[in-house]
C-alpha cells in the first residue's frame, strides 16, 4: 500500500512536490529530468479513486501544477487469533499509564522528522525470514478485537542480526511495554521504519546509520509469543506495509 508517481521534466524545473489528500510532500531525484515521489495509502482507505496534485516551479519561480489520480481496489485482510499472559492482554492501572506515556513520547518524535530524505537508492528487508503475521491482519488477542497489524512479523533464530532497512538517523530507542525493546529511524520527509521486540540494540539516538547497519538482534522482548521481528513504516502518518515499498524498487 506504497503508490510510487515518476515524471519527466524539463532542466529549468527546480522544486517539485504533489499534494494527496493531507499528504504535502517534495518528490526526489532519481535521474537528469526524474523525479519520483511514494504516497502511502491508508489500510483503512475506502476502494474509489484518490486525487493528487503534481506542482512543479521554475527557476523564474513560475507554478504550474497537473491533477492525477490513484485508483484503490478492494482487499481483504486475513484473520488471525491469538491466546497470551492475560497481564499482557490486559492492562494494569501502572502498565497503562506506562503505555500511554510511552506512546506520547513515541507519537511526538514522529512530528520532528528530517525535512530532507536521508536514504538514497533503495530500501531493503532488515532480516530475512518466515513471515509469521504479514501487514494489516485483522487481530483478536484471547478471543478480544484489536487494532490491525502495523507491521509484518518475520520470525528468525534468537540474536540474529537486524540491519536497518534505509540510511537515516536514530530517532529513539528504548524498551517499551508491548514493543519491547525497540528501535525508530528517522529517513527524513515524514518516513520512518521501526525494529520491535529485540534481545539487544546496537545503537543509540542520534546516530546516523547507513543500509545495512546493525541495529540490534532479534529477541522477543515485550509482547511476543517467541523470537522474531516486528519491522514496519510510516509515512507522513499512515502506517503501509514495509514489503509494498520493497516492491516499489524491485520494479525499477
Amino acid at each position: 500500500n506504497v503508490a510510487k508517481i515518476t515524471i519527466m521534466c524539463p532542466a529549468s524545473v527546480t522544486a517539485q512536490s504533489y499534494s494527496c489528500q493531507d499528504i504535502h510532500s517534495r518528490l526526489y531525484k532519481t535521474k537528469a529530468g526524474v523525479y519520483s515521489g511514494l504516497i502511502p495509502v491508508a489500510a483503512q482507505q475506502k476502494p474509489g479513486t484518490m486525487h493528487l496534485t503534481v506542482t512543479l516551479q521554475d527557476s523564474a519561480g513560475t507554478s504550474f501544477s497537473k491533477l492525477a489520480s490513484l485508483e484503490i481496489i478492494p482487499y481483504e485482510f486475513d484473520v488471525q487469533h491469538l491466546t497470551i499472559d492475560k497481564s499482557k492482554a490486559t492492562l494494569s492501572k501502572a502498565n497503562l499509564e506506562r503505555h500511554t506515556s510511552e506512546r506520547e513520547q513515541i507519537m511526538n518524535m514522529f512530528k520532528k522528522s528530517l525535512p530532507e530524505r536521508q536514504w538514497r537508492d533503495a530500501f531493503t528487508a532488515p532480516i530475512h525470514g518466515r513471515i509469521s503475521t504479514p501487514f494489516g491482519v485483522k487481530r483478536f488477542i484471547n478471543k478480544e478485537p484489536r487494532n490491525p497489524h502495523s507491521g509484518v512479523d518475520i520470525a528468525a533464530p534468537q540474536g540474529t542480526p537486524i540491519q536497518a532497512a534505509a540510511a537515516g538517523r536514530v530517532s529513539l530507542t528504548g524498551e517499551h511495554f508491548f514493543a519491547g525493546k525497540s528501535v525508530y529511524i528517522d529517513h527524513g520527509n515524514e518516513t520512518f521504519s521501526m525494529y520491535f521486540h529485540l534481545n539487544a540494540i546496537a545503537v543509540q539516538d542520534g546516530q546516523h546509520v547507513e543500509a545495512g547497519d546493525t541495529l540490534g538482534h532479534v529477541g522477543s522482548t515485550g509482547r511476543a509469543t517467541g523470537p522474531h521481528l516486528h519491522w514496519g513504516v510510516r509515512m507522513h502518518g499512515i502506517p503501509v506495509d514495509p514489503f509494498s515499498l520493497l516492491a516499489l524498487f524491485e520494479e525499477e
